[in-house]
C-alpha cells in the first residue's frame, strides 16, 4: 500500500510518483467514463507493485463508496463520506459532489508523495475539512524547491477549491503526468550516467 510506502520513506523521488500518479489518474479515467466516481482516494487505497525494471504498477482499490450518479441506494442523503483528509472541498457541503472532487484527492495524494506531508494539515477531520474549505492550498515547491515547475503548477491546478478550476479530466491529467514522468526518468538516467562516469575517472 501506498501509505506504508510513504511511511517508510517520508516522501517519494519524482521520477516515481509521476508515473504512480500517471496510473492513478488512468484508473480514475476508466471509471470516470463509466459514470462512477471513486469518493476514497488516499494512499491506503494505492496499491504499487515493482516489476523487475524496479517500474512501479498500480492497482487501485476499494470502491466501496463509489457512487454511480442515478444510485440512490449507495449513502442516505446528507450523508458525508470519505477520509477528510483527501476530501474536495465541495464535498463538505454538496453530497452530489463530481468526478472532479477525486481528481483533488489525487493533488492531495501526489503532493503529498513529494513533500511527504499534506497540504493542508490540522489536529482534527473538521479542522482539515475547514482549511480546504477557506485556504488555498501551498505550492509543493515551497516545501521541495527540486520539484519541477510543471509538476508544481498541475498539483496545485488539482488543489484548486473551485471544482471548474481543476483539470477537466482524469485522462488529461495523466497524460501530463506521463510526459513528466519521461523527463524525470531521462535526468535521472543523466545523473546515473554523470556519477558512473565520475566513478570510472576516480578508478
Amino acid at each position: 500500500p501506498l501509505h506504508r510506502i510513504l511511511a517508510e520513506c517520508g516522501r517519494v523521488p519524482c521520477a516515481i510518483a509521476t508515473p504512480i500518479a500517471a496510473q492513478i489518474a488512468e484508473a480514475l479515467a476508466c471509471t470516470h467514463r463509466l459514470g462512477i466516481a471513486h469518493r476514497d482516494l488516499k494512499p491506503e487505497n494505492v496499491f504499487v507493485r515493482w516489476d523487475q525494471h524496479g517500474a512501479p504498477h498500480v492497482t487501485l482499490v476499494d470502491f466501496g463508496l463509489s457512487r454511480i450518479p442515478e444510485d440512490t441506494r449507495l449513502t442516505e442523503p446528507g450523508q458525508v463520506v470519505g477520509t477528510p483528509q483527501y476530501m474536495a472541498p465541495e464535498r463538505a457541503w454538496h453530497f452530489e459532489a463530481g468526478t472532479a472532487a477525486d481528481l483533488y484527492s489525487l493533488g492531495v495524494v501526489l503532493f503529498e508523495m513529494v513533500t511527504g506531508q499534506l497540504p493542508l494539515p490540522a489536529g482534527s477531520p473538521a479542522a482539515v475539512v475547514m482549511r480546504a474549505m477557506h485556504e488555498e492550498a501551498p505550492h509543493a515547491r515551497t516545501l521541495r524547491a527540486d520539484i519541477p515547475a510543471e509538476l508544481d503548477v498541475l498539483i496545485s491546478r488539482l488543489l484548486e477549491r473551485k471544482p471548474e478550476d481543476r483539470p477537466p479530466t482524469a485522462s488529461e491529467v495523466a497524460t501530463r503526468l506521463w510526459n513528466i514522468a519521461r523527463r524525470e526518468q531521462l535526468i535521472e538516467a543523466d545523473k546515473n550516467q554523470v556519477i558512473a562516469q565520475k566513478t570510472v575517472d576516480r578508478q
